[in-house]
């Protein structure tokens, strides 16, 4: 007998019954296949074996939850029309085997959790959907000034801070004006003024400190004090600081164009007009401008740094004028500083091959008033012990404060002395940070 026969005389379709052939071990290709009769009995008795009466139905939906027997309409309330067609439609579940309704029940749950999942994702991408159109949305607040596009400066968002925030005009205070500017890709102080503001007599008093000043600084060694601006104003305040011993209460950063401006007009407003960067409040800012607009053009009073054309390997660079700088500090500020006429000037090597190390022995050496020359790889990485050559054996002193500070070095003295620095050191792998 063919399969598609087979399965009409047991009133399945032939899908089924190639299903239930598989089963017992059985491969047909198609419907046209021809099953044994052997085998035809033998799926015959098994449909009859596994047919089950009426009571068993009833008793298998007695078994179901109270639930879902409530959910059921009952028949007695139908119309005699009504109760063949029930029978025909009546939920399936019912007639199921409990593996079959056990493997229903997880689906049904597994829809509940992706319905669940697909509804906290969308919750997300709307978010997220809703963040960058704000963000777009959002206007760029644009820079002042006239020429706008060799300068990256990044103004600090200070005006966002409550403007109730309370602030006290003080008579008198030092601010620092840079004039930046974009050269190679890197923030440069093209400009560099210190100004006290005296509201008390209504008088300004600048110091203005060329670019290409040398000077040496714990960030970047011996290098233009213009270069400090790369490495943030805070870099910059500490060599202007430094330099000069003057405190610095407070910053602004403007462009170039305007910076320069501000010093042929003498109009140190525009400074606080023009600000790309500030540390001033918002409404501290305005109150400074308004004090400053009262202050005549003819008594504001800019002074060149005093300094002296030097060179170093073949390179001119401006060096402080020490004795003029201590006349100037003590005529604007009444500062006295103190002067040093031994300054070691000392060259660090890094031998080790550690990060940073060099920034760290300059640091230390910098606090303790060596003058930091340069800071670069040694010729290899494999020094052990720590070398600090002297020079010039006047400094070997020097030499010894240097090791006492680092904790480690071997003192060695070398008769060619370069023009660079009168010490140099060779980091090895013994020291410590």
């Amino acid at each position: 007998m063919r399969v598609y026969e087979l399965a009409k005389q047991m009133g399945i379709s032939s899908i089924e019954l190639m299903d239930r052939l598989q089963e017992l071990g059985v491969e047909v290709k198609n419907h046209f296949a021809t099953v044994d009769p052997a085998l035809v009995k033998q799926l015959k008795d098994a449909q009859i074996a596994s047919s089950s009466p009426r009571a068993e139905v009833k008793k298998e939906e007695q078994n179901e939850p109270q639930e879902e027997q409530k959910q059921e309409l009952p028949e007695a309330q139908l119309s005699p029309v009504a109760r063949p067609w029930l029978k025909k439609i009546k939920p399936p579940v019912a007639r199921l085997s409990s593996a079959a309704r056990l493997w229903f029940e997880k689906i049904k749950q597994r829809d509940r959790k992706f319905i669940l999942i697909s509804s906290l994702a969308s919750v997300v991408v709307v978010l997220l959907v809703t963040l960058v159109l704000l963000r777009i949305a959002a206007p760029e607040q644009g820079k002042p000034g006239e020429d706008r596009s060799k300068v990256t400066v990044k103004t600090e968002q200070r005006d966002t801070k409550d403007k109730k925030e309370p602030f006290v005009i003080k008579p008198l205070i030092n601010v620092l004006v840079v004039g930046a500017e974009g050269v190679d890709g890197r923030e440069k102080a093209r400009g560099l003024l210190l100004a006290k503001l005296n509201f008390q007599n209504r008088t300004i008093q600048a110091v203005s400190i060329p670019e290409r000043t040398y000077l040496s600084t714990p960030d970047l060694g011996l290098d233009q004090i213009g270069d400090s601006l790369t490495m943030g104003i805070k870099s910059t305040k500490r060599a202007v600081e430094g330099l000069l011993k003057v405190p610095i209460e407070n910053y602004i950063i403007m462009h170039h164009s305007d910076f320069e401006y501000l010093v042929n007009e003498r109009r140190f407003e525009i400074a606080f007009n023009k600000a790309v960067e500030t540390g001033f409040l918002a409404a501290e800012k305005e109150a400074y401008r308004k004090k400053i607009t009262r202050i005549s053009a003819a008594e504001v009073n800019i002074i060149s740094l005093p300094v002296k054309l030097i060179s170093i390997n073949g390179e001119p660079y401006c060096q402080p004028d020490n004795e003029e700088v201590n006349r100037l500090l003590e005529a604007l500020w009444g500062i006295k500083r103190e002067a040093n006429a031994e300054v070691v000037r000392v060259i660090i090597l890094n031998g080790s091959g550690q990060p940073g190390i060099g920034r760290d022995v300059s640091n230390k050496l910098y606090a303790k008033g060596f003058m930091v020359s340069d800071i670069r790889n040694a010729d290899n990485f494999d020094y052990k012990n720590t070398r600090i050559i002297v020079y010039n054996e006047e400094f070997k002193e020097k030499a010894k404060a240097v090791k006492q500070i680092l904790g480690v070095g071997d003192i060695l003295i070398q008769a060619t002395a370069p023009d660079l620095a009168e010490i140099a050191i060779i980091i090895g792998k013994d020291y410590k940070f």
